[in-house]
């Protein structure tokens, strides 16, 4: 008689795909805030772009996850590996696991947004709500990992941020604004808005549409 899996069971066997997940989820939602807040876009706007993202990044997520788990399953079988732990990942589950914990996680530096929009310096409120989420996953992959809380938050955090600011920190204040960061902005909203991005730049106006595109 077979046991039912325990969630923890669970959570181990799929560790790398929800902390993968949420990793790319929060760097990748506050990229596309970071890039699109110079351009003085209502909170509105910015969550329509900043969740339009999320579901489509998350969707490429999950595909490449499915992808990646299912040739690794099929490269182990095709060794004779079947008993190993990688070829009992189903990529289905897995994909589901990135898209889930994605999306989830990815939502966190939203908040601001869509709780204190009016909120002067909001842009910061979202570096902490980040920060925090990355540290909150980092605590949370230890349920998986038995590793010290502290330590996995912070490397989470260190990791995370780093590649963030890889890219962020290395530009000055004068440079955030509407025309240095425009042709950023454009691009993720051209490519993760579709319809629902077309909408929201239709709210900012001609000239302010220009501007995202074309700056």
């Amino acid at each position: 008689m077979s046991t039912k899996p325990s969630i923890g069971s669970i959570l181990k066997r799929y560790i790398k795909d929800v902390v993968y997940g949420a990793n790319d989820g929060i760097v990748t939602t506050f990229a596309v805030i970071a890039s699109v807040v110079g351009a003085g876009l209502d909170a509105a706007v910015i969550l329509i772009v900043g969740f339009a993202s999320l579901i489509a990044d998350g969707l490429s997520m999950a595909s490449s996850s499915y992808l990646a788990s299912s040739s690794e399953r099929a490269a182990l079988e095709n060794r004779g590996q079947q008993s190993s732990g990688a070829a009992e990942e189903q990529p289905a589950v897995a994909a589901l696991f990135t898209f889930l914990s994605f999306v989830a996680a990815g939502s966190l530096p939203l908040l601001p947004y869509a709780i204190v929009p009016s909120t002067p310096h909001i842009f910061w409120l979202t570096a902490v709500a980040a920060a925090i989420a990355l540290l909150l996953i980092g605590a949370g992959r230890t349920l998986a990992t038995g590793r010290p809380p502290i330590r996995a938050s912070l490397e989470m955090l260190f990791v995370g941020g780093a590649s963030r600011c890889a890219e962020h920190c290395g530009r000055s204040p004068s440079q955030i604004n509407m025309h240095g960061t425009g042709s950023t902005a454009g691009f993720a909203t051209a490519s993760t808005g579709g319809a629902i991005g077309g909408r929201a730049l239709g709210r900012m106006g001609p000239e302010r549409s220009a501007n995202i595109y074309c700056s």
